[in-house]
C-alpha cells in the first residue's frame, strides 16, 4: 500500500462512499447537505459542488446503488433524498456477492522412513472394537491429588461448633480461587443428574427447609392431599416411618397395639398404640414418631443388630438398606411379640419358652412350623416353633454354560421352597455320637392370616435372580406404566380470585380439600395387568405338612376356588352376629391371600425407604365417610394413591422390593377391630408425685378420692409448663444461618385443679 496525494475540499466531509464502477472516484458527503464527486488518481479535482434541499436538516446517512445510478441521502428529519443519472433507474435486486468454494489446503507428503513425522498430523479411523493400546483394568488404578494441607492460622483460629470448624479468611489467597479443576465433581454431577431423571419424584426423598418459624411455613398440602397422615423426617432413626404406616394399616394389629397398656417405661408397644391414636386424629397433619423412636434407641438388641443408625451421612452410606429394612421387620415383629403376649398364670409356666405364649401378633403373624431333623441312621428329631417371618430362598446359580438355557421359576414355586425348606448339613447325632450328614427339613401345621415374605435381594447374585426371571416373564417387553400419580400442581395465576370453574391449577383454598376415592373397575379388578409379583395367591396346606400355591391373578376371570372362597368368606360376614366369632368352613381347600404392602428401598444418590399400602375400607370410612380400598404410596409425609400395577410394578435399577405382606381375604372376619380404651378411673387414683418422696408435709394439695372422680361437664382449670429448646442451626461460608433442626415445645409440668366447691386445694392430675 501506499500514501496518496492530500485531496483539498471545499467543504468538511463527513460521510465517504466509493463508487462500484469506478474503483478511484468516490462521493464525499457533508452534514450540511453539500456533496461532491472526487477521483483519487488526479491532483485536479472538479469544482462542481451538488447541494441538497434539506431544509437546515443535516444529513447522517448515504449510499450508491450497486448498479452506480441512485444515490440515497438520509436526514435527522426522517426525509430520504434520492438521485438518479436519468428519469428511468436501474437497481439491481440481487446484490449479495457470488460464493466461491472454499480453496483445499494441500497436503505436504510424508516420507513413510522419516522418523521425525509426528503421528497425530495423520488422523485416526473410528473403531467400534476396542484399540490395540488400550491397557486391561488390571494395570490401571485411580490416582487422586492430594488435598493440600491445611494452614496452621487457620486452625489456630478454628471454633468447632458441633463437629464443623469455622474460620475467618486469613487472606491468603484470592477469593473464588480454585486450586486445580475438580473434573470428578463435573462427572459426578452428570451422573446424579441422569440418576434422578429416571426415578420419579413421589418416590426421592424430599427435605423440608425449615424457617424461624418452624414446620408452619412448610406446606404439606402440595406433597399430601389424602386424608391420612404422615410421620416427619427430622428425628433419627426415621427411616423406619413408611413401615412403620405398613403396620398402622394392618386394623387387627392397630386395634391390639391401641388397647394395650403396660407399666414398663420404654414398651415399644405402648409407643405404637399412642402413635397409632395420632394417627387417627391427625387428619392428614403429619405427626413426629418421637416417643418410639426414643424407645426403640433404648433397646439393646436393636443396636446390637445395627438398626440404630448415625446422624452422619459417611456412616449412612455403609449401610445396607435392603438388610436394614428386612432386619428392622423381624425384630420389631418379634419385639411386640414379647411385649404383647399373654401372662403365664402360674409359676409352673413361667419357665416357658416366650416363643410358646400366645399374642395377639403371633396370632396375626405367626405360623407353626415342625422341623425334622433326620440322620442317615434313621434317627429323628422332631421339634415345634412359631415364625413371624418367612425368608425366600433361591436356588443355587448355575454356571454359565452357552448351550444350555436357564431355568424359569414362578413366584409361587420359590415362595413354596422357602415355606416348606429341606437342606442337608452335618449335625450331632445323639445315636451315632458323632456329626453325620442330616436331612433338615421345615413342615407347616398351620397357615397365618399375615404372610410376612422377606425377599433378601442384599447381595448382586439374589439381584440377579429377580432380573432374570422378570425379562424371562415378559416385564421387560411390556409397555412402560403410566403413573397414576398426578405430579405437584402448579399455583394458579389468578389465586383465589380465579373464577374458572374446574382449574386444573393449585390455589391456596384448595388447602383444605381431599381425595375422595371411589371403588373404579380398576380397583375391584386388578388382575388387569401382569407382573412376575403376583398381587394375589391361593395357598393350600396338604396333610404331609407342603404346601401347594397357585397364583390367582392375570387372569380376566379369577379363578374357581378364588371366586368360591371370596363368596363364602362374604356370606359367612354377613351371617355372623356383631362380636361373634367368624364360622369354620370344614370345606374349604385354601386360604386367599391378596398383597397389602411392599416395603422398597429406592436406590439413588440419597438411598430412600417407601411403601405402598393397600388402604381397606376401614380407613376410608373412618377418615372420609365412604368405604373404598386403594393403594397409596407413602414416602414420610408424602402420601399419593396409585395404581395397584404400580404396587408390584419391578424397575430393579433403583428400585428394590424387600419384604412383601400377603394377608387372608376374610381377615377382618377372624379379629377383633374394635378399640377399647385401657385406660380407666383407677389412673387417677394412683399417687405418684415425686414431692411425697419428701414427705406429706411438704405437699400443699390433697389428691382426690374414689367418690371425687370427675365426670362429665365440670369445669376446670388447667396450668402447664413447658420449655422450647433452641433449634439447630448450622452457618455457611457466607455467614448465612440454616435450621436443620427446627425446635418443638415439651411439656414438663401440668396441673388440672377441679372448681367444684370443697374442691378447690385438691388435685386432679400433675
Amino acid at each position: 500500500m501506499r500514501a496518496v496525494a492530500p485531496i483539498q475540499m471545499m467543504f468538511p466531509p463527513s460521510l465517504l462512499r466509493f463508487v462500484p464502477a469506478f474503483t478511484s472516484r468516490l462521493f464525499v458527503v457533508s452534514q450540511t447537505g453539500q456533496f461532491q464527486l472526487v477521483d483519487t488518481s488526479i491532483t485536479t479535482q472538479s469544482s462542481y459542488i451538488y447541494q441538497l434541499e434539506t431544509g437546515g436538516a443535516g444529513v447522517h446517512a448515504f449510499d450508491t446503488s450497486s448498479s452506480c445510478q441512485a444515490l440515497a441521502f438520509g436526514d435527522v428529519a426522517g426525509y430520504l433524498h434520492l438521485y438518479g443519472a436519468s428519469s428511468h433507474v436501474n437497481f439491481n435486486n440481487f446484490s449479495n456477492p457470488t460464493e466461491f468454494a472454499d480453496p483445499e489446503e494441500p497436503h505436504h507428503p510424508i516420507d513413510i522412513n522419516d522418523p521425525i513425522a509426528p503421528l497425530s498430523t495423520i488422523p485416526m479411523p473410528y473403531c467400534s472394537g476396542k484399540l490395540l493400546s488400550d491397557l486391561p483394568k488390571e494395570f490401571t488404578k485411580y490416582v487422586y491429588r492430594r488435598s493440600l494441607p491445611i494452614d496452621q492460622v487457620i486452625l489456630n483460629t478454628m471454633k468447632m461448633v458441633g463437629s464443623v470448624g469455622y474460620a475467618p479468611n486469613p487472606g491468603l489467597w484470592k477469593r473464588n480461587e480454585v486450586r486445580y479443576p475438580q473434573e470428578t465433581h463435573h462427572r459426578r454431577s452428570k451422573e446424579t443428574r441422569e440418576d434422578m431423571d429416571m426415578i420419579p419424584q413421589w418416590y426421592k426423598k424430599i427435605d423440608v427447609k425449615y424457617s424461624k418459624m418452624g414446620i408452619e411455613d412448610f406446606d404439606f398440602n402440595l406433597y399430601n392431599r389424602t386424608c391420612f397422615a404422615g410421620l416427619e423426617t427430622n428425628l433419627p432413626n426415621a427411616y423406619c416411618n413408611n413401615m412403620i404406616q405398613v403396620l398402622y394399616f394392618t386394623d387387627p394389629l392397630r386395634c391390639a397395639v391401641i388397647n394395650h397398656i403396660c407399666q414398663r417405661e420404654f414398651c415399644l408397644a405402648c409407643e405404637l398404640g399412642f402413635l397409632f391414636h395420632m394417627l387417627d386424629t391427625a387428619q392428614g397433619i403429619p405427626c413426629q414418631a418421637s416417643n418410639f423412636l426414643r424407645a426403640f434407641r433404648t433397646i439393646p438388641e436393636a443396636s446390637a443388630l445395627g438398626l440404630i443408625l448415625s446422624d452422619s451421612d459417611e456412616a449412612r452410606k455403609k449401610v445396607n438398606f435392603p438388610r436394614l429394612v428386612q432386619s428392622w421387620t423381624r425384630f420389631v415383629l418379634q419385639q411386640i411379640h414379647s411385649e404383647t403376649q399373654e401372662a403365664p398364670e402360674d409359676d409352673m409356666q413361667k419357665s416357658e419358652k416366650s416363643s410358646e405364649l400366645g399374642s395377639e401378633l403371633s396370632k396375626l403373624y405367626g405360623w407353626t412350623l415342625l422341623n425334622s431333623n433326620q440322620c442317615r441312621c434313621g434317627n429323628v428329631r422332631e421339634k415345634e416353633s412359631t415364625t413371624l417371618l418367612c425368608s425366600l430362598v433361591y436356588p443355587d446359580p448355575l454356571p454359565p454354560v452357552p448351550e444350555k438355557v436357564t431355568p424359569q421359576y414362578s413366584f409361587t414355586e420359590i415362595l413354596e421352597r422357602s415355606l416348606c425348606l429341606e437342606s442337608t448339613m452335618p449335625a450331632w447325632c445323639d445315636k451315632c455320637e458323632k456329626y453325620q450328614p442330616t436331612l433338615q427339613s421345615k413342615r407347616l401345621r398351620s397357615l397365618p392370616d399375615i404372610l410376612t415374605i422377606s425377599s433378601g435381594l442384599e447381595n448382586q447374585q439374589d439381584l440377579n435372580f429377580w432380573q432374570t426371571q422378570i425379562e424371562m416373564f415378559g416385564n421387560k417387553d411390556s409397555k412402560p406404566m403410566a403413573f397414576s400419580s398426578a405430579p405437584v400442581p402448579k399455583r394458579c395465576r389468578y389465586g383465589n380470585c380465579c373464577t374458572r370453574a374446574g382449574c386444573k391449577f393449585f390455589h391456596d383454598k384448595d388447602k383444605g380439600k381431599k381425595y375422595v376415592i371411589f371403588k373404579t373397575d380398576t380397583d375391584s379388578s386388578p388382575r388387569t395387568a401382569c407382573s412376575w409379583l403376583p398381587l394375589s395367591v391361593h395357598i393350600k396346606l396338604n396333610e404331609d405338612g407342603t404346601v401347594a400355591i397357585s397364583r390367582s391373578d392375570c387372569k380376566v376371570e379369577p379363578a374357581p376356588e378364588t371366586k368360591v372362597a371370596a363368596e363364602q368368606s362374604l356370606k359367612r360376614e354377613e351371617k355372623r352376629p356383631a362380636g361373634g366369632a367368624p364360622e369354620m368352613d370344614s370345606g374349604d381347600s385354601g386360604v386367599l391371600y391378596e398383597l397389602t404392602a411392599v416395603v422398597s428401598v429406592v436406590n439413588n444418590t440419597r438411598t430412600n425407604i417407601v411403601s405402598c399400602v393397600r388402604v381397606g375400607p376401614s380407613y376410608h370410612l373412618h377418615h372420609q365417610g365412604g368405604a373404598a380400598s386403594q393403594w397409596y404410596l407413602f414416602n414420610d409425609f408424602t402420601i399419593v394413591p396409585i395404581s395397584p400395577e404400580e404396587a408390584v410394578w419391578l424397575p430393579l435399577d433403583w428400585k428394590l422390593p424387600c419384604v412383601l405382606y400377603y394377608s387372608c381375604v376374610d381377615l377382618a372376619s377372624k379379629h377383633q377391630t374394635k378399640v377399647k380404651t385401657p385406660l380407666t378411673v383407677d389412673v387417677f387414683l394412683q399417687d405418684m408425685s415425686l414431692a411425697s418422696d419428701g414427705g406429706r408435709r411438704h405437699v400443699t394439695f390433697q389428691p382426690l378420692t374414689a367418690n371425687e372422680i370427675l365426670r362429665r361437664g365440670d369445669i376446670v382449670a388447667m396450668d402447664a409448663v413447658v420449655c422450647y429448646p433452641q433449634p439447630g442451626r448450622s452457618g455457611d461460608s457466607e455467614r448465612r444461618d440454616t435450621v436443620h433442626d427446627p425446635s418443638f415445645t415439651h411439656v414438663c409440668r401440668s396441673h388440672i385443679l377441679p372448681s367444684r366447691s370443697g374442691l378447690s386445694r385438691r388435685r386432679a392430675l400433675h
